[in-house]
């Protein structure tokens, strides 16, 4: 029959084959091969409170990453295709590929729909913003456009 002891006795020893810091929940169950229902309300209300009492400060949730960080990855990786992609290769670009964020990132739009309706209100704004910046936010003149080039002299009256 499982303790209280025996399920502290497993976080300090998982915690110290993991450089010492703590399993979290889901993969410390599955290690185990416990139950929530084993400890929780039995013991304790919370996992962090359970981490606590076994020695170690609780893991912090990453934190959120901006939505523009976001969209910058996905806009990113549909450059790259020159297209939008479907699911599995915007996954397969996550994973291969560290500095973009976790596809699962992309969900807080919902889903492939509307992060393509939030990736072209995104770059629409980011174009305005560049001309903003070029034509009359820099302070400077904007810059003339380059002349037409004519075209060639053998070109001419072949139309």
């Amino acid at each position: 029959m499982l303790t209280k002891g025996d399920v502290l006795s497993e976080i300090r020893r998982t915690a110290g084959k993991n450089s010492g810091v703590p399993l979290g929940k889901a993969t410390f169950l599955a290690v185990i091969g416990i139950r929530e229902s084993d400890w929780s309300g039995r013991w304790w209300i919370t996992w962090d409170a359970t981490v606590r009492e076994a020695g170690f400060e609780p893991q912090r949730l990453n934190p959120r990453l901006d939505d523009h960080l976001v969209l910058d990855a996905a806009g990113r990786v549909v450059r790259k295709y020159n297209r939008f992609q479907i699911a599995a290769e915007m996954r397969f670009e996550c994973n291969a590929n560290p500095k973009l964020p976790s596809h699962n990132m992309f969900r807080r739009f919902g889903g492939l729909a509307g992060l393509r309706t939030r990736l072209r209100t995104f770059a629409a704004e980011r174009v305005r913003a560049d001309r903003c910046n070029v034509h009359s936010c820099s302070g400077r003149r904007a810059a003339k456009r380059p002349p037409r080039l004519k075209p060639h002299v053998s070109q001419q009256g072949q139309e």
